[in-house]
């Protein structure tokens, strides 16, 4: 994966299929050698109109073992990743909206669509997530095997505000390294700061998804209950403040 030059513009999404030099399905060692793939073979991908859209439903992706794995079921990742400023601010936005199929739109853990700012050399994570019902943020270290460990990982989730089905929402999130501080903002309004973060990210990827929640209870996955979602971005954005 290259370094990017910083720029007002990422992505429009006028092409008729998602760009491969920009665009891939996330994955990660699962430790046999092998990679996990969060990849639905069922997820129904549209492009080219200025906005992506992702359908799956309903889900069937899961691990009884590791939760990082269970948890999102289809995930794409950028191949680029843009280097932190020392100084000034460095700022990641979209349009995002969602839909909830035969989940519970009031509850994040049945799942999301997800705007995801990434530090793969902390596990740090910056997140705006949708359903039909509501818009939130998350602010988390993962637990990511060889990585961190179960004290070190956390997750913060915060209700930003409520939402339509379908319904597009100006997301942001800026990094400072020098303050070493995160802000979320959402429609123009700034709705949470987490400053004195436990790392400091020297570079940030870019992801969107469908993800749940559910714990991993007795050896068994719990996050499959019939449900499904949606979800659609557009005018990705990149600069520095």
């Amino acid at each position: 994966m290259k370094t990017t030059q910083l720029g007002p513009i990422f992505e429009t999404f006028t092409s008729p299929t998602l760009n491969p030099s920009k665009w891939t399905i996330a994955s990660f060692p699962s430790g046999d050698g092998n990679l996990w793939r969060w990849e639905e073979p069922g997820a129904k991908i549209k492009t080219g109109d200025g906005r992506l859209e992702i359908t799956v439903n309903p889900y069937t992706r899961f691990h009884d073992q590791i939760q990082i794995f269970d948890n999102p079921k289809h995930l794409i990742l950028g191949t680029q990743c843009f280097a932190v400023p020392e100084k000034g601010t460095i700022s990641f936005s979209c349009r995002m909206a969602a839909k909830t199929h035969n989940g519970n739109p009031d509850d994040f853990k049945d799942g999301f669509a997800s705007f995801n700012v990434l530090d793969f050399a902390s596990g740090l994570v910056f997140d705006f997530i949708a359903t039909s019902a509501k818009i939130g943020i998350i602010y988390e270290r993962l637990l990511l095997p060889g990585l961190t460990t179960p004290r070190e990982a956390f997750t913060e989730i915060v209700e930003a505000g409520p939402n339509e089905p379908g319904q597009l929402s100006a997301c942001r999130i800026d990094y400072n390294s020098e303050k070493n501080r995160v802000d979320y903002w959402f429609n123009g309004g700034k709705v949470v700061s987490r400053w004195d973060l436990p790392a400091k990210p020297r570079n940030l990827f870019m992801g969107m998804g469908l993800i749940t929640l559910r714990m991993i209870e007795n050896g068994k996955s719990t996050s499959l209950k019939g449900q499904g979602g949606t979800g659609l971005w557009s005018e990705i954005r990149v600069t520095t403040i």
